[in-house]
Parts: structure tokens; C-alpha cells; sequence
């Protein structure tokens, strides 16, 4: 056989798996080499050894260095093996490399540089609609919130010093840039408060005071990140600002283009069994099965789990009940028509948090 180890579907590979694979002067050509180095493990019997073979940069002339690994590098081959020998021959290093046992672990860099500071605008509603602002005592006008404490959230910093409060949701995120330091300012819409207005910092705020909408252009001096969140919520309740990146907090990921040859065969494979079995009782349910990328939905699975036909997988909630596979196929197959072409958008309504149809 003839493959490209990098990017060629590995069905043609055996599936009893191997007891030796060799790469003897290839690894250093190798650009996703721990992918391949993953892809390998994984078809090793128990036992089994993987042996790679390359030139190491101490003892190749600096014309070729090229195509040689440094230390450095080796190490990083030896990560996630329980058992690596290393052997020395003219000039070569071999490592036998048994027993995959790949991991992870979370680590932190040294402590970065502050070059931003990080702050939350809470657009509090009451039941007529009118906006809660305070006047601080640098003679603006202010939404609640302020600076994100350590192990925060933006809702939790949203609504620290808020007492009866109702859901909060993060709407936007707002960047720009306060002198030399960047600015992010999270917008929290809460819509559902009944506390009592207080003054938790008087040394901060003189009084809170509630404002109907269209009398904010007309309330003189607005603390700038305040005014940029009115704006997000309400857009074109102040208008001229200067400009603001805003990222919104998307309910839905982006598409993500691009998929390995494996998923596309593996997708296709299962869609041809469901639909030989009387599974699909649809075109759409058809055109779902071969088009979905179920992978994308599940991507702590292997391919070969994700476009298992024969597999239920159930949430740890619904583990006490498991269904038959059978009525989970019928129920999946009911419900998709439903999900992947007559679907409803929704979107956020801003004065009362629910959401309407569009």
C-alpha cells in the first residue's frame, strides 16, 4: 500500500491492529507529527511497539540540521508512552516507544503583564421599562456593576450588590481602548429585579434613580462605558458614540468547514446501514444522516463511536432510563425533519429576557 500517513483515509490499514510500526528517517518531514504519533497508538496490539528512527541535530552537519530532531523535540515524541527506550547507532537515535498512555494537564504561564482591565455594565429593567442608573460622585451617570473580581463571572459581578434579582444574561462583550490600556466591558441584561434601591458604596454613589429610555439622550454626562451598553441593548437610544468592538454572545457555534476523509466514509457507511434497516422514513431524514457531521456534536468521541449506528448515547441524567436502540433511532428519526429544516429562530427580547419567534 501507498498512503499519505498525514492526510489519507487509514481505512485500508488492518483492523486487528499491528505489533510493530517503524518510521525510520520520516518523523523530522512530519508536520502534524503528534497527530500521526496519536493515529499510530492507536492501532498498536497490546504489546505493541512503535519505533521511530531519526537523525538528531547534535551529530548531523548544520547544512542538514534540517532534517534532524533536537532534544527538545524528542522529548516531545517520548510524551504519553509508559515505556520508552532510547538507543544510540551511528549518529541515530531509535526509540522503542510501548504502552500509549496519553494525558493532559492545565498549566499556567508566569504572570502576564496587566494590559487591560476588565469591568461588567449590569442594564437592570423594572416592570415599566425604565432603566436603573446611579449618580456617582464624579458627576455621571453609571449603570451597576464594576470591576470583575478573582474567580468572578460577568453575571456574578453583575449582580454583586444587587439583592432580589432575577436571571441575569450575558449579552455582549464590549473593547476599546482607555488611554494606553484595553478596555472589555461585559453587557448583563437583568430583567426581572425587585430589590430595593440602597447606597452599598456611598463614597462611590450619591443616589439610584430610575430612567425611562427615551430621556437618556437628555441626561448630560454618561460615564462612556455605560453608554456604550445602553447602546447594545437599545441601539440608537444614544447616538454619535464613538466607535466600540462588540462581540456578541452567540447562543449557536459557528459552522467549522472541513473534515477528516475517516468522517466522510465512516457518515456514509452508517447512513447506507440505517437506511438499508428501515431506519430513515424520509428524504430529509436521509439527506440529514449523510450530511451531519455527528462529530462535531460529540468531540470528546472517536470517529468510530460518534457514527456508531448501533450506539445510544444518553446524557448522565437520563443514564437511570436507558431507551432500546431501536426507539431511539424512531425518535430520532421523528424529531430530525423537525430540527434540520423547519426549525425557529429565536432571539432575545431585550425589555422582558424571554425569547420570540422570528
Amino acid at each position: 500500500m501507498c498512503l499519505d500517513i498525514e492526510h489519507d483515509d487509514p481505512a485500508e490499514l488492518s483492523d486487528d491492529g499491528y505489533d510493530l510500526i517503524t518510521l525510520r528517517l520520516v518523523f523530522p518531514f512530519l508536520h502534524d507529527r503528534t497527530r500521526v504519533l496519536d493515529t499510530l497508538a492507536a492501532r498498536l496490539r497490546v504489546g505493541g511497539a512503535l519505533v521511530v528512527i531519526t537523525p538528531v541535530v547534535a551529530t548531523t552537519p548544520e547544512e542538514r540540521r534540517h532534517i534532524a530532531l533536537d532534544e527538545e523535540e524528542i522529548s516531545l515524541l517520548a510524551e504519553g508512552w509508559s515505556q520508552v527506550e532510547r538507543l544510540d547507532a551511528k549518529g541515530l537515535a531509535v526509540l522503542v516507544l510501548r504502552h500509549p498512555a496519553r494525558d493532559f494537564t492545565a498549566v499556567e504561564k508566569s504572570r502576564p503583564e496587566p494590559q487591560s482591565v476588565v469591568g461588567v455594565c449590569a442594564v437592570v429593567t423594572d416592570g415599566s421599562g425604565c432603566v436603573l442608573l446611579g449618580r456617582s460622585t464624579r458627576g455621571m451617570w453609571e449603570l451597576p456593576g464594576g470591576r470583575v473580581e478573582a474567580g468572578e463571572s460577568f453575571q456574578a459581578a453583575a449582580v454583586r450588590e444587587l439583592a432580589g434579582i432575577g436571571d441575569a444574561h450575558l449579552l455582549t462583550v464590549l473593547h476599546d481602548d482607555r488611554a494606553d490600556v484595553r478596555r472589555l466591558s461585559a453587557v448583563v441584561r437583568i430583567s426581572a429585579w425587585a430589590g430595593r434601591l440602597v447606597l452599598p458604596e456611598p463614597h462611590r454613589f450619591r443616589r439610584w434613580e430610575w430612567h425611562d429610555l427615551h430621556a437618556l439622550s437628555a441626561l448630560g454626562v454618561l460615564f462612556a462605558p455605560t453608554a456604550h451598553a445602553l447602546e447594545a441593548v437599545w441601539p440608537g437610544v444614544l447616538r454619535g458614540l464613538p466607535p466600540v468592538h462588540s462581540y456578541a454572545h452567540a447562543s449557536t457555534p459557528p459552522v467549522v468547514g472541513g473534515e477528516p476523509a475517516e468522517a466522510v466514509r465512516m457518515r456514509q457507511e452508517m447512513a447506507e446501514r440505517v437506511i438499508a434497516g428501515g431506519w430513515a422514513p424520509s428524504d430529509a431524514v436521509e439527506d440529514a444522516l449523510r450530511t451531519v457531521p455527528r462529530h462535531r456534536f460529540t468531540p470528546e468521541s472517536p470517529l468510530r463511536t460518534a457514527y456508531d449506528d448501533d450506539l445510544a448515547i444518553v446524557s448522565s441524567r437520563d443514564a437511570a432510563r436507558h431507551p432500546s436502540r431501536l426507539r431511539c433511532r424512531a425518535a430520532a428519526a421523528r424529531h430530525l425533519p423537525t430540527h434540520t429544516g423547519h426549525g425557529r429562530l429565536h432571539r432575545p427580547d431585550p425589555l422582558s429576557g424571554h425569547t420570540t419567534p422570528q
